[in-house]
């Protein structure tokens, strides 16, 4: 009878150890150091875990290691990543990357360890917390506008701060109205990241501009000082003669120079000449020269009559008009 009883008790014994959940070992791991780098959407967090148990044939590579964060400081509704690990000797190095973070944010997070074949967690990590940087306004500079034509003109601009990490989108607005922003102006986009002389064209002649540079990043849009400037007008050229050279009895030469093309192209230009009037015009007689453009230019007069004093003008047009020089006057040889 005993025997019978001691053989029960053996069974009992071996039933209940089989149906009874192995013990998940402590592991021998605690932090050493941990790190935290912030950006305004990112941050780097990282690790180092020391203990015999870091040893990757202890275990160390067979547990996972997740970071719980969330905008809560209890961790309420929490995201989870899991952490990439080292091991090296008795220590072991832990990294986790959090991206599309909110900019001026508070999350708080903790480490935890799944020993995955025993299905425990063990929590040996504190509640952290960091922020998120914050976006700032940028700053920018309109400077001196220059080389200012009929139809276009340089801004020069400073980006003095970004306000983020990330280069802002800068440049110049201008209008022909004051207070230039981005939303009623054209605008002028620059790759620099610091300083930039910026190009404006196709302008219109005998305009006032008003320009200013802006920067706009995640937070704002910034603006610069407000410059103005009036590009040229047009006008018809401007012309003078020289000198008169070989004057004979019936012919002359004239050196003439459009100083001058007002901005636009010049359509001709010449000399004009009578001896009956003081200010001859484009209506009396001329010598047209072929070759267009401003400098100097010589025209042959021939024909002339001798011991006969000659008015001579020299002329060009463009599409503002014809221009004239003054009178010269010259008197052929008997």
């Amino acid at each position: 009878m005993k025997k019978q009883i001691l053989l029960a008790l053996v069974i009992c014994t071996v039933w209940v150890s089989c149906n009874i959940d192995p013990v998940a070992p402590v592991p021998d791991i605690r932090i050493a150091e941990q790190h935290v780098e912030t950006s305004y959407k990112d941050a780097n967090l990282t690790y180092l875990m020391e203990g015999l148990s870091c040893r990757a044939n202890g275990g160390a590579d067979c547990w996972t290691y997740d970071l719980e964060y969330s905008t809560s400081p209890d961790l309420s509704n929490c995201w989870m990543k899991t952490m990439t690990h080292t091991s090296q000797s008795e220590t072991l190095s832990l990294s986790c990357a959090l991206s599309t973070l909110q900019a001026n944010t508070t999350y708080y997070y903790r480490m935890k360890i799944n020993c995955g074949w025993v299905n425990n967690e063990m929590i040996i990590d504190s509640i952290r917390s960091f922020t998120t940087l914050s976006y700032e306004m940028p700053v920018v500079h309109t400077g001196n506008v220059t080389s200012v034509e009929y139809t276009s003109a340089v801004v020069s601009i400073t980006l003095e701060q970004w306000g983020s990490n990330v280069l802002p989108k800068w440049g110049v607005c201008y209008s022909t109205k004051n207070s230039p922003t981005l939303d009623n102006s054209q605008v002028v986009y620059s790759t620099n990241q610091v300083t930039d002389r910026v190009s404006l064209t196709s302008l219109s002649a005998n305009t006032t501009y008003y320009v200013r540079a802006f920067a706009k990043n995640e937070l704002s849009t910034a603006y610069g000082e407000e410059r103005s400037f009036t590009t040229k007008a047009y006008l018809p050229p401007t012309v003078t003669i020289l000198e008169s050279r070989y004057v004979s009895a019936n012919g002359a030469i004239i050196h003439s120079e459009v100083l001058s093309d007002g901005g636009l192209e010049i359509q001709e230009q010449g000399v004009c000449y009578s001896s009956s009037t003081s200010t001859p015009t484009t209506s009396d007689q001329k010598v047209v020269y072929s070759t267009l453009g401003i400098g100097q230019y010589p025209c042959a007069l021939t024909g002339l009559t001798a011991g006969t004093t000659y008015n001579v003008r020299a002329y060009a047009i463009n599409a503002r008009g014809t221009a004239y020089s003054d009178t010269y006057t010259f008197t052929t040889s008997n």
